[in-house]
């Protein structure tokens, strides 16, 4: 009965699949690890805010809270680099790898300290700004710098397919921020405390990071053919992409605000992160899925099976997670946010299935970076722009809205599936 279970297979697209190749596949494992060490560090977020915003008070918690919105969007302008990097590191031979995880890393350095330094300048104007303290205003520039450089080493990590080894170091970065803070935070040191307990966990996930990148090692030896001018050609559409994903992931929440009450955009901001859930939950599949397409690509490999195998696993977690919000809508509001934003579980089906559209459009985006067809995704922004005018034109309830976003996710996706069958047809995959 088992080896009949394991040996059963599915036909999708010219392309056998069988349930034993599937569990064994380096994508559902990579992605085991990545979707459970995503959600671990949403839990030991969510523990970090419901302790500390208990015991330190609304005062304080809405400097600590003030503090790291402030780290957070400053990080975020670099986040979409962290694709370049995987690309390139996952699509080089072996032998060159050590030298370009030294040319990022030089480079990295360079620009932490850059922006660190340009932080510390600019730190008692932006503490004063938000009314935060000096000293703790003092803190953003360390917590910067360790924090980049962590970040670049846990994509490098992700470059050469230690997927388990970066869900670590996340969920240590996380733990420590929590363990750190809310020791210093008992002891009295209050918001100060907190942040320098972000700073030390942000250096030991440099240092575990490091650690973890030991036996790849790095190399000074100049590898042919790469240099900035490389990196950035292949990063400018990234970004393109990144800064359109970005828009139709938050356009609708910052109009909401604007067209609707402080309450109704409160009850449209619940339904939509409950939304969000199924993209923040499949989208470690699509973390998996780039480094491994990227390496078979520049190895000349087959990678259609890849691909497909993750479309098959996001759609299903997406309808999995839409099929518990179809049977507990209620349920699902009250554990997140309690009783008062019960008015907005008849929007939930709806976002749900916004969500995942805008999923399964994302991944098409990484795999068509990942096998260097960037030039198709440079008219994005026409669908973000979609969107942002629909709302406009169509916001007399949250229906019309979450209507509007589905119509351009829709057409974007269209646009994907039509180009990913024209590419296919002439790649003859």
């Amino acid at each position: 009965m088992k080896d009949r279970i394991l040996n059963t297979e599915v036909k999708i697209l010219n392309h056998t699949f069988s349930t034993k190749r599937i569990l064994f596949h380096p994508l559902f494992s990579g992605s085991f690890f990545m979707v459970f060490g995503s959600n671990m560090a949403n839990f030991i977020a969510y523990l970090y805010h419901l302790i500390l915003g208990r015991i330190m008070g609304p005062s304080l918690y809405g400097d600590l809270v003030a503090t790291i919105s402030l780290i957070g969007f400053i990080m975020s302008m670099v986040s979409f680099f962290s694709i370049v990097i995987v690309k390139f590191i996952s699509s080089a031979n072996d032998k060159d790898v050590p030298g370009i995880l030294n040319w990022f890393k030089e480079k990295t350095i360079v620009a932490s300290l850059g922006v660190s330094i340009l932080i510390w300048i600019a730190s008692p104007f932006v503490g004063d700004y938000v009314h935060l303290s000096r000293n703790i205003s003092i803190l953003f520039a360390p917590i910067l710098f360790f924090s980049i450089i962590a970040f670049v080493y846990k994509s490098f990590l992700m470059g050469v397919v230690k997927f388990k080894q970066a869900a670590i170091v996340t969920n240590v970065e996380l733990l420590g921020r929590l363990l750190f803070g809310l020791v210093f935070v008992i002891v009295g040191m209050k918001v100060f405390g907190a942040i320098l307990g972000m700073l030390i966990a942000a250096a030991g996930g440099f240092l575990l990071a490091g650690l973890f990148l030991k036996d790849v090692g790095f190399s000074k030896i100049k590898v042919n053919g790469f240099d900035w001018k490389k990196v950035f050609s292949y990063a400018l559409p990234v970004f393109i992409v990144s800064i359109s994903f970005t828009s139709l992931l938050t356009v609708d929440i910052v109009l909401v605000k604007h067209f609707f009450s402080s309450h109704d955009a409160g009850i449209y901001g619940s339904v939509s992160n409950l939304g969000k859930i199924i993209f923040y939950g499949t989208a470690p599949i699509g973390s998996v899925m780039f480094p491994l397409i990227a390496k078979k690509k520049s190895q000349k490999g087959k990678y259609m099976n890849i691909f497909l195998l993750s479309t098959l696993l996001v759609f299903g977690m997406g309808i999995g997670i839409l099929l518990v919000y179809y049977l507990f809508p209620s349920i699902a509001i009250k554990v997140l946010y309690g009783d008062k934003f019960l008015e907005g579980t008849k929007y939930l089906i709806l976002m749900g299935t916004y969500y995942i559209l805008y999923s399964v459009a994302n991944l098409f985006s990484s795999f068509f970076m990942s096998i260097d067809r960037t030039k198709p995704l440079l008219v994005l922004p026409f669908f973000s722009l979609i969107q942002i005018i629909g709302i406009y034109l169509l916001h007399a309830n949250f229906s019309l809205i979450i209507g509007a976003s589905i119509l351009s996710v829709s057409l974007l996706l269209i646009y994907l599936g039509i180009y990913f069958a024209y590419d296919s047809k002439k790649q003859k995959i």
